[in-house]
């Protein structure tokens, strides 16, 4: 069966949990033409395809549908590079895995990437590069599932430390440990061969951050702490962490691919599904672990493994425009989404924003992980000297060097895009694209100038640049979509900058 969404199927898919069904767009995830929600079984018969989420409880029922009218099942998960942004935030995923045969982290049976990684070597050239191209941009851009940028202060306080080995530590019940023939017996199988192979002082714990806050219970923070072993929860880029590491132990985690992607030695006390495949050193449990280990038994690359998760075995699409894109769009977008969200990590005093535009301010200035304070151009920048907070001028406040500290470097007057101007809609909505300057209203040369002068513009930024100007252009042209330009009377008129 073809799962790529590269090209739309005209196949209807059942679905029956929902918190899928709140997915904006998830035809174009799928690669389906339409999305029927818990369908009768009187109306099976305009159904495809039937789509379950992971091993939910919701996705026994999609099964049992499934078989009760010998409809087609297919697994779906979160895809490897899900989403970027605030921890806080509740972000729609770019990415899922779909998976006709299993589900990726279930090793007890083949399941679909287990036959991509094996076909991995056989990929055309084309698909190849790709893949070679994103797993650059992955290591470049120290890119993991979800991207989250920590609130500022948070993390970073080992920097300089260096361990020989990390253990890592999962959430009690995480259904790869299972799926991934493990128990918690494999944790301190884990963490007592560590000991018996390190110092202590050469040992760290990565523990998930629930754990260590007392929301989730883990499997060995408690013994590692009693052992007096180094215990890391801080939610940093876990790159800046394996950068300081000799080796990584792992019972079924991601981290541990991330890590083989660096280069590093990983030794698995699980069966995820990128063990078995010559990239780590495999410590199975029992017979049941040897026998899928063995299953695999032939050796691939960080490549060919990159290529088949990454690659093949996941669907992306814009959550913004609902269009299907590849995974080099993709990387692209979630490294625009962290950069602009761990550009929001600091409170911020919004100075004289009219209330029509305050919306907007949450929009763009607040990711859910720092505080934003509306005020005026008197107290606005009092409040921002006590709380350290940045400040937003809307537009060029009079006198503005008077209200702001000339020393402070993070400040900055917003005004409405021209890119607005094509979406405006009516009086009183809220602009959809911001220009923020922190150069021009303070004595310096303006942002838009030392862009146009200094910003290394590559060949794919000047590719879509020309791309949106087309857009616009056809916009233009076409009334933007209704007929008619938008300022009602007037002649179009378009202004290139």
């Amino acid at each position: 069966m073809d799962l790529s969404n590269r090209s739309i199927r005209k196949d209807v898919a059942a679905v029956f949990s929902t918190g899928m069904v709140k997915i904006p767009h998830l035809e174009a995830l799928l690669g389906v033409s339409g999305v029927m929600e818990w369908p009768s079984d009187a109306r099976a018969g305009d159904v495809d395809i039937v789509i379950g989420w992971g091993t939910k409880p919701t996705a026994r029922r999609a099964r049992a549908y499934a078989q009760r009218n010998g409809l087609p099942y297919v697994a779906v998960e979160d895809g490897f590079l899900r989403s970027a942004g605030s921890a806080s935030a509740k972000l729609p995923p770019v990415s899922v895995v779909v998976d006709d045969r299993g589900i990726y982290y279930e090793a007890a049976r083949p399941s679909r990437i287990e036959h991509l990684v094996r076909s991995a070597p056989h990929l055309d050239a084309r698909r190849r590069a790709e893949a070679r191209e994103g797993l650059d941009l992955f290591l470049r851009h120290r890119l993991t599932k979800y991207n989250t940028v920590a609130p500022a202060g948070s993390g970073g306080g080992s920097a300089r430390r260096r361990w020989k080995v990390l253990l890592v530590d999962q959430v009690f019940g995480d259904q790869s440990i299972a799926g991934g023939l493990a128990s918690a017996g494999s944790f301190l199988r884990m963490i007592e061969t560590a000991l018996r192979t390190f110092p202590a002082a050469d040992i760290a714990v990565k523990v998930h951050p629930d754990v260590m806050a007392g929301r989730a219970r883990g499997y060995i923070d408690r013994v590692a702490r009693d052992q007096g072993l180094h215990l890391i929860a801080d939610m940093g880029n876990p790159h800046d962490l394996l950068e300081r590491v000799d080796t990584v132990w792992t019972v079924t985690s991601q981290l541990g691919l991330e890590a083989a992607f660096r280069g590093l030695p990983v030794r698995c006390f699980g069966v995820p599904f990128y063990a078995g495949w010559g990239i780590t050193e495999d410590t199975p449990d029992d017979g049941k672990a040897r026998m899928a280990l063995s299953r695999r038994g032939e050796t691939r690359t960080p490549l060919d493994i990159f290529a088949a998760a990454y690659l093949e075995y996941a669907n992306y699409a814009d959550p913004v425009g609902g269009r299907v894109f590849g995974l080099l769009e993709a990387i692209d977008r979630l490294v625009a989404w962290r950069n602009h969200a761990e550009g929001n990590r600091i409170d911020t005093v919004c100075v004289s924003w009219p209330f029509t535009e305050r919306r907007a301010a949450r929009a763009f200035f607040n990711d859910g992980g720092n505080r934003l304070t509306f005020s005026g151009r008197f107290l606005g920048p009092i409040l921002a000297r006590r709380t350290d907070a940045r400040l937003l001028f809307w537009k060029e406040v009079p006198g503005i060097d008077r209200h702001a500290d000339p020393r402070r470097a993070d400040r900055a007057v917003v005004g409405i895009s021209p890119m607005s101007f094509f979406d405006l809609g009516g009086p009183g909505k809220a602009a959809t694209s911001l220009v923020v300057d922190d150069r021009a209203p303070f004595g310096k040369e303006g942002r838009l100038n030392w862009v146009l002068g200094h910003y290394p513009f590559n060949g794919a930024l000047r590719a879509r640049g020309t791309a949106l100007a087309e857009t616009l252009v056809a916009g233009l042209a076409a009334g933007a979509g209704d007929g008619e330009p938008r300022a009602r009377g007037k002649d179009p008129v378009l202004v290139v900058l």
